[in-house]
Parts: C-alpha cells; sequence; structure tokens
C-alpha cells in the first residue's frame, strides 16, 4: 500500500513527523535488497548467543556452580557414592568439586564429605610379657626384668591411646637396625647412645676399623662418621614392624642439665649456640667478650634459650623418638642402663660386650676421652684459641667432672694460668692433665655413694635457679615425655 504524501512545510511545521515515515521506507528497500544476508545474520547471532552465552559451554557459566538442571544430569554413580559412604569417626567423604561461590553450599556437609582415611588400626597391645615378647626366647630370663618392661611399654602405649590428636605430632628419626638379629634402635642423645651407636657401628663396620669389640673404635668416629645419625623411620619402617623394637631413655630434666654441662659449660657449643643467646638475651648488657665467645652462658640462660632453639640434644624425646608411631617393645631406663642394655644384647648374641666388662675401666677411657676430645676441639678451630686457653678449659673440665659425680667436690684444681689472652701455659700438659683426672677418680671409687648424693645436689640446685614461670615453661615443654614414660617432675 502507498503511503500519502506530505508537504514538508507542513511536516516542519508539525514538528517533524515526516522523519519515522521516510526511515520506514529505506529500511523496507534494504530488508528487499539484503534479505538472505538479514536471515543469515540474524540466525548466526541467535545461534552464538544459545551456545556461548546461556548454555553448556557458556564461559559465563565456567565461572558458577552448575545450575539445577546440571547437577540433576550428575552421573547415578557419583551420586551414589556421596550418600552411601558411611560416616564413621575420624573418616570423611569426598565433596563435590566446586568451581565458583554457591549460595547453597553447606559447610557441615563439606566438612563430613571428605574420602574416608586410609589409617591402619593399631592392633592391641599385648596382654602379657609372654605375648610381647612372643618372637623371642626369654625363658632364660628375670620375670621381674620382664614385667618392668612390659609395664613401661604398656604404659606409653595407653598414653598414646588415650590422646589421639596429641600423639600426631611426633616423629621418628635416627633408627639403627641389624636385620640379622632382628632388632631395631630409636636413638636419642643425652640417653646412652654412644654405646649404643658403637654397637651398631661395630656390627656394620660403619668406621671402616677392624676391630673385634665395639669398645675399641675410638668415640671421636663413633660420633662422626656418615652412619652416626641413623636413617629415617619411612626407610626401616616395613622392616621394622616385626622386629625388636627398643629406645632409650632419661628424665627431661637430668638430659638438659647434662647437654648444658657437656655443651655450653664446656665449649662444644659456644659458637653455635652461646654467642646467638648470649646476643638475644643480654643485648647492649653483653660484655665484648660474651659476645664474641658466648663462654659464660649461665644454666637459667641456656633453658630459656634451649625453649626457642631446635637441637637434639634437649629436644623432647616424643620429638625423635614417638612411642604412638615408633611402638617400642623395651623402653629402657638411664637409672637401669647396664641391666636393660644386657638384657638386649642377649637378644643379639652380644653379651659379652657388657657383660665381662670392667666399669670402672670404661669410665677412666671415657673420662680421658673428653679430655682429648675437647683439648682437639679448641686448638684446631681458631674461634676457640681467642676466647679459653688450655688452663681454663682444665678447669672447666675439673667442674665438669664434679658436677657429673666423678670428682669430689672438695678436690680442687690448681690452675697455671688464667689469662685468656695467652693460649697455653708454658707448663701444662695435656696428657698431665688426664693423668691426675684418671688418677682422682680411681681414689673416688669407695665414695660412690657420696658422689651420686653430689651428683643430685647440684642437678637439684640448677633448677632450684630457674624463675618461677621459666620452670612452669620448661615444665610445660617436657609434658608429653612425663606423661609417655612416667617421670615425677618433683624427682629427677
Amino acid at each position: 500500500m502507498a503511503l500519502p504524501m506530505v508537504n514538508l512545510e507542513t511536516n516542519r511545521m508539525n514538528g517533524g513527523l515526516l522523519a519515522p515515515i521516510k526511515t520506514i521506507r529505506m529500511c523496507r528497500k534494504l530488508y528487499r535488497r539484503c534479505t538472505f544476508v538479514g536471515l543469515s545474520v540474524t540466525l548466526l547471532l541467535v545461534t552464538s548467543y544459545l551456545l556461548f552465552y546461556a548454555g553448556p559451554f557458556s564461559f559465563h557459566n565456567s565461572l558458577q556452580f552448575p545450575d539445577k538442571a546440571a547437577r540433576q544430569t550428575r552421573k547415578p554413580e557419583q551420586t551414589r557414592d556421596l550418600a552411601d559412604t558411611p560416616k564413621t569417626p575420624g573418616s570423611a567423604i569426598q565433596s563435590p568439586i566446586h568451581s565458583g561461590k554457591n549460595p547453597a553450599r553447606n559447610p557441615a556437609v563439606d566438612k563430613a564429605a571428605t574420602p574416608p582415611a586410609t589409617v591402619t588400626p593399631t592392633p592391641p597391645f599385648p596382654a602379657s610379657p609372654a605375648e610381647l615378647f612372643r618372637t623371642r626366647d626369654v625363658s632364660g630370663e628375670d620375670p621381674e626384668l620382664l614385667n618392668e618392661l612390659y609395664e613401661r611399654a604398656r604404659r606409653a602405649d595407653k598414653v598414646c591411646r588415650q590422646d589421639h590428636a596429641g600423639n600426631k605430632q611426633g616423629r621418628v628419626t635416627g633408627l639403627f637396625t641389624h636385620e640379622a638379629s632382628r632388632v631395631a634402635y630409636c636413638f636419642l642423645p643425652k640417653a646412652g647412645c654412644t654405646f649404643w651407636i658403637r654397637v651398631f657401628s661395630y656390627l656394620h663396620n660403619f668406621t671402616g676399623d677392624v676391630v673385634d669389640s665395639p669398645w675399641k673404635i675410638p668415640r671421636l668416629k663413633v660420633h662422626q662418621n656418615r652412619h652416626s645419625h641413623g636413617v629415617g623411620w619411612a626407610e626401616v619402617k616395613k622392616a621394622a614392624e616385626s622386629y625388636l623394637r627398643f629406645m632409650f631413655v632419661r628424665h627431661p630434666f637430668s638430659r638438659l642439665w647434662s647437654a648444658y654441662l657437656d655443651k655450653l659449660f664446656l665449649p662444644d657449643f659456644w659458637s653455635k649456640i652461646g654467642v646467638p643467646a648470649v646476643r638475644r638475651l643480654r643485648g647492649k648488657n653483653a660484655t665484648a667478650h660474651a659476645l664474641k665467645c658466648g663462654s659464660d652462658l649461665t644454666f637459667p640462660e641456656f633453658v630459656e634459650h634451649s625453649l626457642t632453639t631446635y637441637e637434639p640434644h634437649w629436644e623432647p624425646i616424643y620429638l625423635r623418638c614417638d612411642p604412638c608411631q615408633y611402638r617400642p617393645a623395651v623402653v629402657g631406663s638411664m637409672k637401669t642402663f647396664a641391666r636393660d642394655s644386657l638384657f638386649l644384647l642377649r637378644q643379639m648374641g652380644l653379651e659379652w660386650v657388657l657383660k665381662d666388662l670392667d666399669r670402672d675401666d670404661q669410665e677412666e677411657k671415657e673420662l680421658a676421652t673428653l679430655v682429648e676430645y675437647n683439648f682437639n676441639r679448641i686448638r684446631s678451630l681458631k674461634f676457640y684459641q681467642r676466647c679459653v686457653n688450655d688452663d681454663q678449659l682444665a678447669s672447666l673440665l675439673w667442674k665438669t667432672f664434679q658436677k657429673n659425680g666423678y670428682i669430689p667436690k672438695n678436690v680442687s684444681y690448681h690452675q697455671h694460668n688464667t689469662n685468656a689472652s695467652s693460649q697455653s701455659s708454658a707448663n701444662f700438659s695435656v696428657s698431665d692433665f688426664r693423668d691426675k683426672v684418671v688418677k682422682t677418680f680411681r681414689a673416688s671409687l669407695p665414695l660412690q655413694g657420696e658422689l651420686k648424693k653430689q651428683k643430685k645436689a647440684f642437678l637439684r640446685d640448677a633448677f632450684d635457679s630457674l624463675p618461677y614461670g621459666l620452670m612452669k615453661k620448661v615444665k610445660k615443654k617436657y609434658e608429653r615425655d612425663m606423661l609417655f614414660f612416667g617421670f615425677d617432675e618433683e624427682n629427677y
């Protein structure tokens, strides 16, 4: 139908009513000429919209959670897995994978929806010593000894079963095994480890020395060979599960005091621990010599620093030989070290190592070795040469032997030279000093009872010097060790 003609002047006077009519005419002409192209473009636009904006390949949807229809199309197996997984304590169910923010997400469901953990259940603890040692020949052993060993292991196991959350904190490291004897040992520094590392070094010839006794392996080689730190638990766990697993423990306070005497009262850790501790605890109040050498760290300062410093010599027992993971059959004690060690050596066919040993002679050798080790250390390292001379080191060693109950405290050491700037007295002889230590030790053997009391008094005085707040922190740090192994906070 033809549109009526409109006068342009009239159109302008009527407010431009003609413009829409002209636009419509132009569109009709364009449409007739491009009908096919127009339909094609329209169809392409609609298809693109459906596929890439509202459809399953939508970029928009890749940022959203699946809609209701998508969730309904999930495979039946997936839905059944989520619904039918048993909700047992400590297990969880796998939650659906989401790729964005879901307003309908239920945290309670997500928490319960983690896959069941593959946890090997801990077997029940043996009901008797005979069952605990059922794979070993203990027919000739003292029943009282077997009962005591059984109770120690049972106590640790009981604590593990009562504290499911806490026992995940521990670690197991420093393992020695012997396949022929079917034994495994987790070593704890400052708890008789030198002896046992010496035994395993002998069995495996770690040092390369051809010897017919573990005692003929020099102490330095025992601690300074590439095998002296043992191996990780993961390396031997599978085999050790069927071995006689053992460890030795010591009261944490006694162990901490021993570490201080051997490592900080004597020069061994002055550079590694002493200097950083003085810098941290004394700051501007520290003397130039203390900042340079770290040689005069007090026991309270050492304890304060040890709370924030990792070192195997004073790390809690459960962080090295966690009984919940290691599950030892034998927990040896330093108080009954010789007796417990003899039992284990019999199981290994090595009873002769301790049975015929002259213990006094062995202690003499240990004292002589400590003298030689410390003098070799200060003479071989420049750090120590500027901090301590021979006479001063001899005095420190003498006091250490007194505090450890080897030498009576009323027997004094005569110093030749106290000037630290003089590296060595012209009259000083390491061998003469070593002989004097051994001679004094021999003369003190009849006083063993008094020397034990002396040792305990030094230990008690050291912990009495700790402020209440610091002592509280120490007890907290070693709280789990106390529980696992039955130590008394007041009897150490």
